[in-house]
């Protein structure tokens, strides 16, 4: 049997009781044994820890190309949606100030009346200051 099988044995506690006693007392007597002892302890948690670390990575590798089909183009997501948001307010801005009267309103109703009513007091104002001219006219011809 080799060393490794031995380590191997010992290890995963195969050894018999004669076997064992003998392993611990060589353990303890024989400095090159024992380092090759600790060498191997240090192998086997380093492969073990190798392969968590590779499962890891499988495990995280699915995950990913899970998530990367779900959310493949967040960006332009968020663009179309903010696009929709901006066209949204931007009628509804519009909507509110042509219906409260702001914008696009017809004032031409308005305005005409208004200037009908300014023109009509213009021309009374000038007949007023014409019939003041002919009653002071009148009044210097009825003397004469």
């Amino acid at each position: 049997m080799t060393t490794e099988e031995y380590f191997e044995r010992a290890e995963l506690g195969l050894l018999s009781t004669e076997e064992l006693e003998a392993f611990t007392i060589r353990l303890q007597t024989d400095p090159l044994f024992n380092k090759d002892w600790q060498a191997f302890l240090e192998f086997k948690s380093t492969l073990a820890y190798m392969q968590r670390k590779q499962k890891f990575k499988k495990q995280y590798a699915q995950e990913n190309t899970i998530h990367s089909k779900t959310n493949r183009h967040p960006f332009k997501i968020q663009l179309a949606a903010a696009a929709v948001i901006i066209v949204i307010s931007i009628f509804s801005t519009i909507l509110i100030l042509r219906f409260s009267g702001l914008f696009l309103h017809s004032n031409s109703r308005e305005i005409t009346y208004l200037n009908r009513k300014v023109d009509y007091i213009d021309q009374h104002q000038r007949a007023a200051k014409i019939n003041r001219g002919f009653k002071k006219t009148k009044r210097t011809f009825g003397t004469c």
